[in-house]
């Protein structure tokens, strides 16, 4: 279902949509977050969705809509290897190596700004998520 996000501060978290998702019963089990993130290619950024856990606490999934990232290097982060390691992690997510606390995720050798890009997308994600919608797993009305 999608949601009216245009009271909201979506544009700082650089989202653009929101919908909620349901399971056969009619009970919120997600928000499919779509917006945009900037990686290698600053002229022409990344649009992405990611589908968080209604309480706000996991990925589902992500997906790219639109990359255009340095050719055989930037744009793996559109292949399933790289986007199926967010699948089931809990939140927040960093780039392995990292010092910060959060699921791991691995960067693409020489593509290390696209991943993250990527990374920071889905973090934010969550954030206006838990900002707008609270982890209680309801939609504020």
């Amino acid at each position: 279902k999608d949601m009216d996000i245009s009271g909201t501060n979506a544009s700082d978290y650089s989202i653009t949509a929101v919908q909620e998702a349901y399971d056969g019963a009619g009970t919120l089990v997600a928000y499919v977050v779509t917006g945009t993130t900037v990686g290698y290619n600053a002229e022409s950024p990344i649009e992405m969705s990611t589908i968080i856990s209604a309480d706000g606490t996991l990925v589902c999934g992500i997906d790219i809509l639109h990359q255009d990232e340095t050719e055989y290097l930037g744009v793996k982060i559109a292949t399933d290897a790289f986007k199926n390691q967010f699948a089931g992690r809990y939140l927040p997510v960093v780039a392995s190596g990292d010092t910060a606390k959060g699921s791991t995720i691995d960067t693409l050798a020489n593509a290390t700004i696209s991943s993250k890009a990527v990374i920071d997308a889905v973090n934010n994600a969550q954030s206006f998520v838990l900002d707008n919608f609270g982890a209680e797993g309801s939609a504020a009305q």
